[in-house]
C-alpha cells in the first residue's frame, strides 16, 4: 500500500478538508459553496427550491437558525402543483445571501474543555450554538437547528426549549445549567437577539401560569366518579388560587362500583394536586360515604373500601391542610360531566382535556419509601447490586460475591435509583418485576402502543430508558397474554405436526394378500383362511378354504376384489407357490396393469 502524493499535505498553514477550509485560526466555510448560493437566481419551480435548500444544508453548521430562515422555502414545497414564490421567500433569500457575505469562523474545541450551549426558540424551529471560551472571547464551534413538526409547533415555549436541549442525545455527557451571562461575542449576541424579544412576554406568562399553583391560598378540587354497564369514569377539576383550571377525564379499564369509582376520583385528584405542588387544598365531592369515611365519621367494613381509604389517607397527609366537603350533585355538575365523559362544562373558551386510561387500580400502587410499613420490601434482582454499591455488602458465597462484583461494574446508583450503564446512549433505569410488567403493558397496548412483541418491544423499552434482565422473556410472555394480539394475529398455515408418508395414495389401489392356517377343521373341512387387506382404508376381505390353489386364489380375487372395488394397481404377497404359478398371467389377461410384488411377509 502506498500513499497518494496528490492527496497528502504536510507542513501547510491551511488546506481543504472534508469540504471545509481548515486554517490555524479555525474552520471556515468553503468559498465555492458560498458562491454557489450567491449566484443562484430566484427559484421558478420546486426543483430549483430543492437545489437551494440542498446548498444551504451543505453550510448548515455555519448558518445561524437555518431552519427558521428556510421556513419560507419549506412552505413552497408543501404544494408542488401550485408553486408560488412570494415576497416573503424573496426577502428570506436576500437575507440568507447577506448573512453569508461574512460567514462566521468556527473554533476547534480542546480536549477536556468545558463547552457552552446556547438554546433559542422560535415559532417554527429550535436552534442551538455550541461555543467555547478563549480568554475574554466566546468562539462558536457549531450551529444546529431543527424545524418543528406540526404537533411540536403547538408546544409551549418552555416545552420547545426542553425539546431543543435534546436530553436523550446529551444524556451521556455532564450537562450543567447556568443562567445566561454577558455574551462576549457579537455572533452569539446576534443569535440570541434574533429570537428573544418577541417571545419574552409569552414566556413570562407561561412561567406565571406554571407557578400559579404555588401561590398563597387554597386550591379547590372537585371530584366525581361514575359507574355503568359501559365502564367506570373519573372526573377531576383542580383550580389554583390564581384562577387557573386543570381538568381531567379518566376512564378506568377495570370493573369498579360507584363507591370504588368515587374513591378513584378522590385519589386521582389528590395525586394531581400533589404533583402540581399544591400544599393547601379543599376537596368537594357529592359522595356522602367517601367524604365521611375519609373524615373518620363512617367506618369502612368492606376490604376493598379499607384499602381505598388507606391510600386516600396517605395522600391527604402529604398536604399541609386538606378540607373535605360534601356538596350536592348539582353543585358538582362539571366534575360529574367529566366523569360521565359528557360535554356540559361551563366555559366559553376552547379547552384541551387529556383523556387518560388507568390500567390498574390505585390500591396496587407501591407505597412510598417515606411510609412506615410493617411489611418488609421484597428482594429483587437489584437488591444484591444495591447493597454492594451502597454499603459494600457481598454474599457469603465466594462465587456469588465474585459474580456480583463483576456485574456491579455495569451499574451505578443515582439518588437512590439503580441505573445500568449504556455503551452509546443514556443510562437505563433498572426496574423491579412489578414495575417492568406495568411498563410492558403501557408500551405494548398503551396510548402509544403498537402491539409489538419480542425483540421490537425490548428495543422500545430500552430506547425509553428502562432495563431488567428478563426483558426478552417478559416481552414474549406479555404478547401471548394480550387479547387483541391473539384475536388479530395472522393465522398460521403450518400443520400441527410433521406430515407422515402413506403406503397408498388412494383407497383400494394397493392390497396385501396372505394365507393364514392351518386351523382346526371347520365344517366343510375348511382349515385355511385367505385374506386381502387394503393398505389405505384397512378394509379386509376373507374366505375360509379347505385347500389353497391358484384357481381358488384367482376366483377369490375376482369375486371379492375386482367385482367390488375395481382392478387394483398392486397386490403384495409372499413368495408362496400359489401366488407364483399362473396368477400373474391371469391378471395381465384381464387387461389391467396390476403389479404382483413379492415380499417375505406382506406389511398390512
Amino acid at each position: 500500500m502506498k500513499l497518494n502524493p496528490a492527496k497528502c499535505s504536510f507542513g501547510v498553514s491551511f488546506g481543504k478538508f472534508l469540504g471545509y477550509i481548515v486554517t490555524h485560526r479555525g474552520i471556515e466555510a468553503n468559498p465555492e459553496q458560498i458562491k454557489a448560493i450567491h449566484s443562484i437566481p430566484s427559484p421558478r419551480n420546486v426543483k430549483e427550491v430543492q437545489k437551494l435548500t440542498g446548498r444551504m444544508a451543505a453550510l448548515s453548521r455555519f448558518i445561524s437558525r437555518l431552519s427558521d430562515k428556510s421556513h419560507a422555502f419549506s412552505e413552497t414545497l408543501k404544494n408542488p402543483k401550485d408553486f408560488k414564490w412570494t415576497e416573503k421567500c424573496e426577502s428570506a433569500l436576500h437575507e440568507l445571501k447577506a448573512n453569508l457575505t461574512t460567514p462566521p469562523l468556527l473554533s476547534k474545541p480542546l480536549l477536556g474543555e468545558v463547552l457552552l450551549l446556547y438554546l433559542a426558540v422560535s415559532e417554527h424551529a429550535v436552534s442551538a450554538v455550541l461555543s467555547r471560551e478563549e480568554g475574554t472571547k466566546q468562539l462558536p464551534i457549531y450551529y444546529v437547528s431543527k424545524a418543528l413538526l406540526d404537533a411540536e409547533t403547538r408546544y409551549s415555549h418552555l416545552e420547545k426549549l426542553a425539546l431543543g436541549l435534546m436530553a436523550v442525545v446529551l444524556g451521556e455527557y455532564d450537562v450543567i445549567f447556568r443562567p445566561a451571562t454577558v455574551i462576549k461575542s457579537q455572533v452569539l449576541a446576534d443569535f440570541v437577539a434574533e429570537f428573544s424579544p418577541a417571545l419574552l412576554p409569552v414566556l413570562e406568562h407561561e412561567i406565571r401560569l406554571r407557578n400559579g399553583i404555588e401561590e398563597e391560598g387554597e386550591c379547590t378540587l372537585h371530584v366525581a366518579g361514575s359507574s355503568n354497564v359501559r365502564g367506570a369514569g373519573v372526573g377531576i377539576i383542580l383550580t389554583s388560587p390564581a384562577g387557573n383550571t386543570t381538568s381531567r377525564a379518566v376512564r378506568c379499564n377495570f370493573k369498579a362500583t360507584n363507591n370504588k369509582s368515587e374513591y378513584e376520583a378522590l385519589i386521582a385528584g389528590l395525586s394531581l394536586a400533589h404533583q402540581l405542588g399544591a400544599e393547601n387544598i379543599e376537596v368537594y365531592s357529592d359522595s356522602q360515604l367517601i367524604i365521611n369515611q375519609a373524615q373518620g365519621e363512617y367506618q369502612a367494613k368492606d376490604d376493598s373500601m379499607i384499602w381505598y381509604l388507606a391510600v386516600a389517607q396517605r395522600l391527604i397527609k402529604m398536604f399541609k391542610s386538606c378540607k373535605l366537603t360534601q356538596i350536592s350533585r348539582e353543585q358538582n355538575s362539571q366534575a360529574d360531566a367529566l366523569a360521565n365523559l359528557g360535554s356540559v362544562l361551563e366555559t366559553h373558551t376552547q379547552m384541551s382535556i387529556p383523556f387518560l386510561v388507568l390500567q390498574w387500580p390505585a390500591t396496587l400502587v407501591e407505597p412510598s419509601n417515606e411510609e412506615i410499613s410493617a411489611i418488609e420490601e421484597e428482594e429483587t434482582w437489584m437488591t444484591p447490586l444495591v447493597w454492594y454499591l451502597e454499603d459494600d455488602i457481598l454474599p457469603e458465597d465466594r462465587n456469588e460475591s465474585r459474580k456480583i462484583m463483576k456485574e456491579a461494574a455495569r451499574y451505578c446508583l443515582s439518588q437512590g435509583k439503580l441505573y445500568r450503564r449504556s455503551f452509546s446512549g443514556p443510562y437505563l433505569r433498572c426496574l423491579t418485576p412489578r414495575e417492568a410488567a406495568r411498563i410492558l403493558v403501557e408500551l405494548h397496548e398503551g396510548d402509544c402502543g403498537s402491539h409489538s412483541s419480542g425483540r421490537s418491544l425490548v428495543l422500545r423499552a430500552k430506547s425509553t430508558g428502562y432495563y431488567w434482565p428478563t426483558m426478552a422473556e417478559d416481552a414474549n410472555q406479555n404478547a401471548k397474554l394480550c387479547d387483541k394480539c391473539q384475536r388479530h394475529a395472522p393465522v398460521s398455515k403450518l400443520r400441527p405436526e410433521y406430515l407422515k408418508s402413506i403406503s397408498s395414495p388412494w383407497p383400494f389401489r394397493k392390497w396385501g394378500m396372505d394365507i393364514v392356517g392351518k386351523f382346526s377343521m371347520a365344517p366343510g373341512q375348511k382349515v385355511f383362511l385367505l385374506i386381502v387387506t387394503d393398505y389405505f382404508s384397512k378394509w379386509v376381505e376373507a374366505e375360509a378354504l379347505s385347500k389353497i390353489t391358484d384357481v381358488q386364489i384367482r376366483k377369490f380375487i375376482r369375486t371379492h376384489v375386482i367385482t367390488r372395488f375395481g382392478v387394483p394397481e398392486e397386490i403384495v404377497t409372499d413368495n408362496g407357490p400359489q401366488f407364483t404359478s399362473q396368477f400373474q398371467g391371469v391378471l395381465q389377461r384381464l387387461g389391467h396393469k396390476a403389479l404382483l410384488r413379492y415380499t417375505s411377509t406382506p406389511s398390512i
